[in-house]
């Protein structure tokens, strides 16, 4: 029979030092590897699993989804195993303390501490679900608070990936926590993605900022019940402080139907740094007449010219370069540092400080220097050959502005940018769209607003296309 693991003994290549915590699925150590004297949490499968064919499976699983995923807010897994039959499992150890106990410390965050650290964990889920894997279990315990201020996504241990045959949890196999868990996992559904993530986000983002579950109940079924028929609360009722945004952004995560969800990550990722920097808000409604959660109708930031001398295409082009080092907030840091840039030079410049990584903040450089030049270009292109209704492509995306200063644009043109769009968002293409073409006055800046709605491929692929619409 296999030694227990405990404090003071040796583990295959680990000492045990001490116990950190236990779970559904076994116990978690701190240890130390012998050999490279680095510090691990070792999550060991329990004895009464081990013996189980589908649950080693299982766990193997977990090692192999978690070991894709390589970034700064999720914790890495540096080894996986068995040592005398007990299989395990060795993460990064991360000094500090989960949301879930600052919240039993605390009673609850303050609205910025909370949308700072949800928006991290946001950045997380989008690399998990860029990668096909979906985490299913997203809560205030499965989120670390380090030392040093990052947050860390711990214990994929429901993680699968999108593209499995679904064999390892079957249908009616409800599998989360009862406080945070979506609606389609609670019924059993086997096509679980991305947005059951986002869900449990809201679930655990109302929770932090309110001191309480979105749902109580005298049991785990009572609980999970009210998730599949009953609204939650406005969040006010508990944090009467709240702004309207949070409010708002918690009711669309937490949307009963995924199909009136935020459709991805980004997409809450945008809101989640508008709402940081000020700003209501977008790509949301208000709440119907009479709901629990009703909020005023806000207007997107989008909406509202950047007080800068830059052009335009310039402002796009630096978006689209910093996006990629950064993501979503790329919008919101060219936005506020243009009002402050006296040229295009001095926005790059101010830009790059945003990027951690010298390496990224090289390629940004370069990337913005040498897309700068090609917008001037097309712009240039565009005025001195606007194209005519007789040529077999879309004419110029613009028409000029109308007798009120705006911008007119070709209808046809955004007709077809809307019909991408949708093949990747859905309805909200066609509110995307007029948005944007409401706050750009040339056709790269429509195409970066729009893009930046989107992630990896998808975006990649979108802009290839729609930027032929305007040659």
């Amino acid at each position: 029979m296999a030694a227990k693991p405990m404090p003071g003994a040796a583990f295959g290549d680990y000492e045990i030092l001490g116990e950190l915590g236990a779970g559904g699925m076994g116990r978690v150590f701190r240890a130390r590897h012998l050999t490279l004297q680095r510090d691990v949490a070792l999550k060991v499968l329990g004895e009464q699993f081990a013996t189980d064919e589908s649950y080693r499976q299982r766990f193997v699983k977990e090692a192999r989804a978690a070991a894709k995923l390589n970034h700064p807010n999720i914790v890495q897994i540096y080894d996986f195993g068995q040592v005398e039959g007990i299989f395990y499992l060795a993460m990064e150890f991360v000094l500090g303390e989960s949301v879930g106990d600052r919240i039993r410390r605390n009673g609850k965050f303050s609205e910025a501490d909370a949308l700072a650290t949800v928006r991290q964990a946001c950045t997380a889920l989008r690399v998990a679900h860029g990668a096909g894997i979906v985490h299913r279990d997203v809560k205030p315990d499965n989120l670390i608070l380090s030392a040093d201020g990052v947050v860390k996504l711990v214990d994929l241990g429901l993680a699968k990936s999108i593209a499995d045959d679904q064999n390892m949890t079957q249908t009616g196999v409800v599998a989360g926590t009862p406080h945070y868990i979506s609606p389609e996992q609670i019924a059993g559904l086997k096509d679980i993605d991305g947005r059951a993530d986002i869900y449990s986000l809201g679930a655990t983002l109302f929770h932090m900022v309110t001191g309480h579950t979105p749902f109580e109940g005298s049991s785990p079924m009572v609980i999970v019940a009210k998730h599949l028929h009953d609204e939650p609360v406005d969040p006010r009722t508990f944090a009467p402080t709240l702004s309207h945004g949070v409010c708002a952004v918690i009711r669309k995560m937490m949307a009963r139907d995924r199909d009136e969800r935020y459709p991805h990550m980004p997409a809450v990722h945008v809101d989640l740094l508008l709402l940081e920097a000020g700003n209501p808000p977008g790509a949301l409604t208000p709440a119907p007449e009479g709901t629990l959660m009703q909020t005023a109708a806000m207007p997107s930031a989008s909406t509202e010219p950047v007080r800068t001398n830059l052009d335009p295409a310039l402002l796009a082009s630096a978006e689209a370069c910093l996006a990629v080092a950064i993501g979503p907030m790329a919008r919101v840091l060219v936005r506020r540092e243009a009002q402050k840039s006296s040229d295009f030079p001095a926005l790059c410049t101010a830009l790059s400080a945003h990027i951690p990584s010298d390496k990224d903040r090289r390629a940004f450089l370069a990337a913005a220097t040498k897309e700068a030049a090609a917008a001037q270009q097309r712009s240039s292109l565009l005025l001195a050959h606007p194209a005519t209704g007789s040529d077999s492509r879309l004419g110029s995306p613009t028409l000029g502005p109308d007798s009120s200063g705006a911008v007119t644009w070709d209808a046809d043109a955004l007709r077809a940018v809307e019909q991408r769009l949708a093949d990747e968002i859905g309805p909200l293409a066609k509110v995307l769209v007029k948005r944007a073409a409401r706050a750009t006055t040339n056709w790269d800046a429509l195409v970066a607003s729009l893009a930046s709605n989107l992630s990896g491929k998808q975006e990649a692929a979108f802009r290839s296309d729609v930027i032929k619409l305007a040659r």
